[in-house]
């Protein structure tokens, strides 16, 4: 694709500082999301599925169908279990976000991790990463803030997302 002859986008880059003590302690640099890279999240990382609480039934008791014929379950949103995860799958999704903008060789980042990188192990490791280095659940949110703003991501299920992310996080680590 060519527009007014151009062939693609200057890369769109920020950099962000985060203060400790009055002065710059650590500056990176982040860039914005590649087209539909949430779609890429949800394959590494995909939302859990509350159990089955049973299938929908009308007033004569007979099973609602879809239009495949199959009977229409419905789920239980409530379950502890289920509840734990979908708060770790949205820390691990917000985590790969973060990683995807901040992967520019120009910040120089080393990691600990020794899992193959865009993998469900590394972004647990990164996440207890970012903990041990000191990030709080404050600098966390203003990287995802900053990430969404610059790709241009303004959506309701992001800030859902992010506000799970941030409650989980809020619980383990009280610096915000």
């Amino acid at each position: 694709m060519k527009i007014k002859s151009l062939t693609q986008f200057d890369r769109n880059i920020k950099t962000l500082s985060f203060v400790r003590q009055g002065k710059v302690n650590v500056e990176l640099l982040i860039e914005a999301l590649p087209l539909i890279y949430t779609d890429t999240i949800d394959e590494i990382i995909p939302s859990p599925v509350p159990p089955k609480l049973g299938y929908c039934r009308d007033e004569k008791r007979k099973f609602i169908k879809d239009a495949q014929g199959s009977p229409i379950p419905f789920y239980d949103r409530e379950d502890p279990k289920y509840k734990k995860e979908v708060q770790r799958a949205s820390s691990l999704q917000m985590m790969a976000m973060i990683l995807k903008a901040i992967d520019l060789p120009e910040n120089n980042i080393e990691w600990e991790s020794k899992n193959e990188r865009n993998t469900l192990a590394f972004y647990e490791d990164a996440l207890e990463e970012f903990k041990s280095f000191g990030f709080s659940s404050g600098d966390l949110l203003y990287l995802i803030q900053e990430i969404t703003s610059l790709s241009r991501i303004n959506s309701d299920e992001i800030e859902d997302e992010m506000n799970d992310f941030l409650s989980k996080q809020g619980s383990e680590n009280q610096n915000v």
